[in-house]
């Protein structure tokens, strides 16, 4: 918009055209764009979340410097209980604030002691002929579901995940049932079964091409999913 005093053509013009077709201008211009500041949804909204949550940050670190060192695990309930803008969506406005209120509440507890209950609680809950080859300590999930300020007392769900696979003493492996088959149809048994996901058959000797009938001459070797051959 600062254009000093000028003479205009139009490019589309040949030269001799623009030398008969311009304009000209003697004083300079002023003004040019005007940028107005708007309040937006999206603006109060991510006001709301980063307030909310450096509160809930500090909240924590004040809540954690108040418990001895021997309480590894912590985990926190957390809800806003309003918040408030100086402005509404949609004003012009250079500058605007936002109020959040919150209510943290914090459970701090023996992190190996509730990691041994969980590990018992998986295994309680095994099916028969099943067992664990892999828990997932790392990520153990710790949430709140109620609490009493007053007896300073919580229940917390936990959530601990592991990985199962057949047992040997599974039903599925009884040797009664795998005399006399051949290759294709123990590996379609033990593959259909769910028992494995990969199957590795060998007979020995050689021209051996089924299943011996004497169970003690049966051999079965299990390994986890995740293992390296």
């Amino acid at each position: 918009g600062q254009v000093g005093p000028s003479t205009f053509t139009i490019p589309g013009l040949n030269s001799s055209r623009q030398k008969e077709v311009y304009a000209e201008s003697t004083e300079a211009m002023t003004g040019g764009l005007e940028y107005i500041k708007m309040v937006s949804e999206q603006d109060l909204e991510q006001a709301f979340v980063t307030v909310q949550d450096d509160l809930f940050v500090q909240a924590r670190a004040d809540l954690l410097a108040e418990i001895p060192k021997t309480y590894a695990g912590e985990t926190y309930f957390e809800e806003v209980l309003d918040q408030v803008a100086s402005v509404e969506a949609g004003e012009e406005i250079d500058t605007y604030s936002v109020s959040v209120s919150v209510h943290v509440v914090g459970v701090f507890y023996d992190q190996n002691a509730l990691l041994t209950i969980a590990e018992a609680k998986l295994y309680e809950s095994l099916e028969k002929g099943y067992q664990l080859f892999d828990v997932d300590r790392a990520d153990m999930q710790v949430d709140v579901e109620r609490y009493d300020l007053e007896y300073e007392l919580a229940n917390v769900k936990v959530l601990l995940e592991g990985q199962t696979m057949v047992a040997p003493t599974n039903d599925l492996l009884n040797k009664d049932n795998l005399v006399g088959l051949r290759t294709k149809e123990l590996s379609a048994y033990l593959m259909n079964s769910g028992v494995a996901v990969n199957v590795d058959i060998s007979f020995f000797p050689f021209w051996i091409s089924k299943v011996p009938s004497l169970k003690d001459r049966i051999e079965i070797k299990m390994q986890a999913p995740d293992s390296a051959l």
